[in-house]
Protein backbone atom coordinates (compact mmCIF):
# COMPACT_ATOMS: atom_id res chain seq x y z
CA UNK A 1 0.00 0.00 0.00
CA UNK A 2 1.19 3.69 -0.18
CA UNK A 3 1.87 3.62 4.38
CA UNK A 4 3.77 0.77 3.50
CA UNK A 5 6.05 2.25 0.83
CA UNK A 6 6.57 5.96 2.80
CA UNK A 7 6.89 3.55 5.95
CA UNK A 8 9.84 1.65 4.12
CA UNK A 9 11.27 5.08 2.81
CA UNK A 10 11.10 6.33 5.89
CA UNK A 11 13.04 3.28 7.54
CA UNK A 12 15.79 3.15 4.86
CA UNK A 13 16.50 6.81 4.99
CA UNK A 14 16.66 6.74 8.98
CA UNK A 15 18.69 3.82 8.41
CA UNK A 16 21.35 5.77 6.77
CA UNK A 17 21.56 8.54 8.82
CA UNK A 18 21.36 6.49 11.66
CA UNK A 19 24.75 4.76 10.49
CA UNK A 20 26.14 8.44 9.76
CA UNK A 21 25.97 10.23 12.65
CA UNK A 22 26.81 9.21 16.55
CA UNK A 23 23.97 7.13 17.83
CA UNK A 24 24.28 9.24 21.04
CA UNK A 25 23.42 12.55 18.93
CA UNK A 26 20.56 10.81 17.64
CA UNK A 27 16.78 12.08 18.65
CA UNK A 28 13.79 9.66 18.44
CA UNK A 29 11.45 10.46 15.61
CA UNK A 30 8.61 10.61 17.82
CA UNK A 31 9.90 13.40 20.25
CA UNK A 32 10.13 15.74 17.03
CA UNK A 33 6.42 15.40 16.38
CA UNK A 34 5.65 17.81 19.15
CA UNK A 35 9.27 19.63 18.83
CA UNK A 36 8.08 20.31 15.16
CA UNK A 37 4.29 20.66 15.04
CA UNK A 38 3.64 24.22 14.29
CA UNK A 39 1.32 24.05 17.75
CA UNK A 40 2.87 26.28 20.61
CA UNK A 41 3.04 23.73 23.63
CA UNK A 42 2.99 25.17 26.80
CA UNK A 43 6.52 23.95 27.57
CA UNK A 44 8.33 25.84 24.66
CA UNK A 45 9.52 29.31 24.53
CA UNK A 46 6.97 30.80 22.76
CA UNK A 47 6.22 33.76 20.64
CA UNK A 48 4.41 37.12 21.76
CA UNK A 49 0.94 36.62 22.48
CA UNK A 50 -0.08 38.92 19.65
CA UNK A 51 1.21 36.86 17.11
CA UNK A 52 -0.60 33.28 18.29
CA UNK A 53 -4.12 32.85 17.12
CA UNK A 54 -5.68 32.66 21.13
CA UNK A 55 -8.14 29.83 19.94
CA UNK A 56 -5.09 27.00 19.34
CA UNK A 57 -1.50 28.28 20.50
CA UNK A 58 -0.82 27.97 16.83
CA UNK A 59 1.10 31.00 14.99
CA UNK A 60 -0.70 33.60 13.53
CA UNK A 61 1.26 33.05 10.14
CA UNK A 62 3.77 30.06 9.65
CA UNK A 63 6.40 31.53 6.99
CA UNK A 64 7.35 29.72 4.33
CA UNK A 65 10.62 31.22 3.78
CA UNK A 66 13.84 29.96 4.24
CA UNK A 67 15.35 30.26 7.77
CA UNK A 68 18.59 31.94 8.82
CA UNK A 69 21.30 29.67 8.19
CA UNK A 70 19.35 26.83 6.13
CA UNK A 71 21.81 25.16 3.49
CA UNK A 72 19.19 24.38 1.12
CA UNK A 73 15.39 24.73 -0.18
CA UNK A 74 12.83 23.53 1.06
CA UNK A 75 9.52 22.30 -0.13
CA UNK A 76 6.66 24.44 -0.02
CA UNK A 77 3.86 22.13 -0.82
CA UNK A 78 1.50 21.14 1.43
CA UNK A 79 -0.71 18.30 1.73
CA UNK A 80 -4.53 18.11 2.40
CA UNK A 81 -5.32 15.65 5.47
CA UNK A 82 -8.75 13.96 5.34
CA UNK A 83 -9.64 16.19 8.40
CA UNK A 84 -12.31 18.42 7.85
CA UNK A 85 -12.24 21.86 9.13
CA UNK A 86 -14.52 23.34 10.87
CA UNK A 87 -16.09 27.09 11.24
CA UNK A 88 -13.45 28.06 12.24
CA UNK A 89 -10.55 29.34 10.07
CA UNK A 90 -6.67 30.25 11.43
CA UNK A 91 -4.54 32.05 9.32
CA UNK A 92 -2.50 29.74 8.30
CA UNK A 93 -5.37 27.87 6.24
CA UNK A 94 -7.19 28.86 3.26
CA UNK A 95 -10.52 29.69 3.65
CA UNK A 96 -11.61 27.86 0.55
CA UNK A 97 -10.54 24.53 1.81
CA UNK A 98 -12.68 22.16 3.73
CA UNK A 99 -10.10 20.24 5.38
CA UNK A 100 -6.93 21.18 7.20
CA UNK A 101 -3.60 21.34 5.00
CA UNK A 102 -0.07 19.67 6.93
CA UNK A 103 2.55 22.15 7.07
CA UNK A 104 5.26 22.05 4.15
CA UNK A 105 8.47 20.63 5.13
CA UNK A 106 9.49 24.54 4.60
CA UNK A 107 6.81 25.26 7.84
CA UNK A 108 7.93 22.46 10.09
CA UNK A 109 11.56 23.12 9.85
CA UNK A 110 10.83 26.66 10.33
CA UNK A 111 8.65 25.81 14.00
CA UNK A 112 11.70 23.46 14.72
CA UNK A 113 14.33 26.34 14.54
CA UNK A 114 11.54 28.33 16.21
CA UNK A 115 11.48 26.04 19.08
CA UNK A 116 15.32 24.94 19.67
CA UNK A 117 15.95 22.17 17.70
CA UNK A 118 18.51 21.99 15.17
CA UNK A 119 17.27 20.67 12.02
CA UNK A 120 18.59 18.51 9.49
CA UNK A 121 16.89 20.08 6.07
CA UNK A 122 17.36 15.90 4.56
CA UNK A 123 15.37 15.05 7.08
CA UNK A 124 12.38 16.83 7.08
CA UNK A 125 10.00 14.81 4.37
CA UNK A 126 10.51 11.97 6.36
CA UNK A 127 9.61 14.52 9.39
CA UNK A 128 6.43 15.75 7.67
CA UNK A 129 5.54 12.35 6.64
CA UNK A 130 5.32 10.65 10.26
CA UNK A 131 3.61 13.62 11.17
CA UNK A 132 0.92 13.09 9.29
CA UNK A 133 0.77 9.47 8.83
CA UNK A 134 0.45 10.10 13.08
CA UNK A 135 -2.52 12.60 12.91
CA UNK A 136 -4.48 10.82 10.33
CA UNK A 137 -4.34 8.08 12.50
CA UNK A 138 -5.35 9.95 15.83
CA UNK A 139 -8.28 11.44 13.90
CA UNK A 140 -9.22 7.76 12.58
CA UNK A 141 -9.31 6.67 16.14
CA UNK A 142 -11.47 9.57 17.32
CA UNK A 143 -14.08 8.86 14.55
CA UNK A 144 -14.52 4.87 15.53
CA UNK A 145 -16.00 6.79 18.96
CA UNK A 146 -18.07 8.71 16.67
CA UNK A 147 -19.13 5.87 14.46
CA UNK A 148 -19.85 4.01 17.71
CA UNK A 149 -22.39 6.16 19.49
CA UNK A 150 -23.21 9.23 17.17
CA UNK A 151 -24.15 7.79 13.83
CA UNK A 152 -26.61 10.65 13.75
CA UNK A 153 -24.23 13.28 13.22
CA UNK A 154 -21.01 11.12 12.00
CA UNK A 155 -21.20 12.73 8.51
CA UNK A 156 -21.03 16.18 9.47
CA UNK A 157 -18.13 15.34 12.18
CA UNK A 158 -15.41 18.12 12.22
CA UNK A 159 -11.90 18.99 14.03
CA UNK A 160 -12.97 23.06 14.76
CA UNK A 161 -9.45 23.36 17.04
CA UNK A 162 -6.51 21.76 18.69
CA UNK A 163 -3.94 22.86 20.85
CA UNK A 164 -0.87 20.71 22.86
CA UNK A 165 -0.56 20.13 26.24
CA UNK A 166 2.63 17.75 26.57
CA UNK A 167 3.10 18.88 30.27
CA UNK A 168 -0.23 18.39 31.74
CA UNK A 169 -0.49 14.42 32.11
CA UNK A 170 -4.19 13.04 31.64
CA UNK A 171 -5.58 11.28 34.84
CA UNK A 172 -5.66 8.14 32.55
CA UNK A 173 -2.03 8.74 31.51
CA UNK A 174 -0.95 9.48 35.36
CA UNK A 175 -2.60 5.68 36.28
CA UNK A 176 -0.33 3.98 34.16
CA UNK A 177 2.82 5.29 34.91
CA UNK A 178 1.85 4.41 38.87
CA UNK A 179 1.62 0.85 37.09
CA UNK A 180 5.16 1.63 35.95
CA UNK A 181 4.40 2.53 31.96
CA UNK A 182 5.86 5.13 30.29
CA UNK A 183 4.28 8.30 30.25
CA UNK A 184 3.23 9.84 26.75
CA UNK A 185 5.65 12.14 25.24
CA UNK A 186 2.93 14.46 23.77
CA UNK A 187 -0.33 14.94 24.28
CA UNK A 188 -3.12 17.05 22.12
CA UNK A 189 -6.65 18.47 22.98
CA UNK A 190 -9.13 18.13 20.02
CA UNK A 191 -12.07 19.99 19.78
CA UNK A 192 -15.20 18.39 17.64
CA UNK A 193 -18.04 20.17 15.68
CA UNK A 194 -20.91 17.60 16.82
CA UNK A 195 -24.30 19.42 14.89
CA UNK A 196 -24.71 22.55 17.39
CA UNK A 197 -22.12 21.34 20.33
CA UNK A 198 -18.30 21.61 20.90
CA UNK A 199 -16.86 18.27 22.21
CA UNK A 200 -13.71 17.86 23.25
CA UNK A 201 -10.96 14.50 22.90
CA UNK A 202 -7.96 13.84 24.96
CA UNK A 203 -4.85 12.09 22.30
CA UNK A 204 -2.07 10.48 24.32
CA UNK A 205 1.09 9.59 22.36
CA UNK A 206 3.22 6.72 23.25
CA UNK A 207 6.50 6.12 22.10
CA UNK A 208 7.17 2.01 21.19
CA UNK A 209 9.74 0.18 22.01
CA UNK A 210 11.07 -2.37 20.36
CA UNK A 211 12.03 -5.32 21.89
CA UNK A 212 15.22 -5.99 23.93
CA UNK A 213 16.02 -2.01 23.09
CA UNK A 214 15.18 1.49 23.94
CA UNK A 215 14.93 3.26 20.97
CA UNK A 216 11.36 3.91 19.41
CA UNK A 217 9.96 2.26 16.84
CA UNK A 218 6.54 3.07 16.73
CA UNK A 219 3.91 5.76 18.19
CA UNK A 220 1.06 4.45 20.03
CA UNK A 221 -2.37 6.96 19.96
CA UNK A 222 -4.76 6.59 22.86
CA UNK A 223 -7.93 8.79 21.91
CA UNK A 224 -10.89 9.36 23.97
CA UNK A 225 -13.44 11.60 24.91
CA UNK A 226 -12.58 13.93 27.71
CA UNK A 227 -14.68 13.58 31.07
CA UNK A 228 -16.21 16.84 30.01
CA UNK A 229 -19.85 16.33 29.85
CA UNK A 230 -22.15 13.49 30.96
CA UNK A 231 -22.68 11.99 27.70
CA UNK A 232 -18.77 12.06 27.19
CA UNK A 233 -18.63 9.69 30.76
CA UNK A 234 -21.62 7.56 29.18
CA UNK A 235 -19.45 6.54 25.66
CA UNK A 236 -16.29 5.97 27.63
CA UNK A 237 -18.79 3.46 29.69
CA UNK A 238 -20.27 1.96 26.72
CA UNK A 239 -17.63 1.50 25.03
CA UNK A 240 -15.90 -0.13 28.17
CA UNK A 241 -18.55 -2.41 28.07
CA UNK A 242 -18.95 -2.84 24.27
CA UNK A 243 -15.19 -4.03 24.39
CA UNK A 244 -15.54 -6.53 26.97
CA UNK A 245 -18.63 -8.41 26.36
CA UNK A 246 -18.65 -7.98 21.92
CA UNK A 247 -14.74 -8.11 20.82
CA UNK A 248 -15.80 -9.41 17.91
CA UNK A 249 -18.28 -6.15 17.49
CA UNK A 250 -15.71 -3.29 17.69
CA UNK A 251 -12.45 -2.78 17.43
CA UNK A 252 -10.74 -3.73 20.38
CA UNK A 253 -9.12 -2.06 23.58
CA UNK A 254 -5.96 -0.88 21.89
CA UNK A 255 -3.89 1.82 21.02
CA UNK A 256 -3.30 2.42 17.38
CA UNK A 257 -0.27 1.86 15.93
CA UNK A 258 1.87 3.65 13.98
CA UNK A 259 5.15 2.59 13.16
CA UNK A 260 8.11 5.44 12.64
CA UNK A 261 12.10 5.59 12.65
CA UNK A 262 14.01 4.86 15.67
CA UNK A 263 15.45 7.70 15.52
CA UNK A 264 16.63 10.33 11.98
CA UNK A 265 19.72 10.98 13.31
CA UNK A 266 19.02 14.36 13.93
CA UNK A 267 21.48 16.39 16.65
CA UNK A 268 20.52 17.78 19.75
CA UNK A 269 18.37 20.67 21.03
CA UNK A 270 20.32 23.68 20.66
CA UNK A 271 21.63 24.81 24.11
CA UNK A 272 20.93 28.35 23.12
CA UNK A 273 17.81 30.27 23.87
CA UNK A 274 14.68 29.74 21.33
CA UNK A 275 14.78 32.19 18.48
CA UNK A 276 11.25 33.60 17.70
CA UNK A 277 9.27 33.56 14.32
CA UNK A 278 8.81 37.11 13.85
Amino acid sequence: SCSECWINLINRRAAQRFAMTDSSASVPASSLLAGGCPIIHKDKAAPSRDSLNPSNQMLIEEKQSPSVGQSKALPTQRHMSSIPKGDFNPAHQEEIKEKWEYPSPQMFYNAMKRKGWEPQEDDMNTIVSIHNSVNETAWDEVMEWERQFHTDTVDDIKLARFMGRPKDTTPKAFFRSLLGQEKPFDRHDWYLQRGDEQVRYVIDFYNVRGNGTSEPVGVYIDARPALDSPGSLLDRLRMGMRRFLQPDNCRPSRLACVPTTAAVGLPERSSATPTQAE
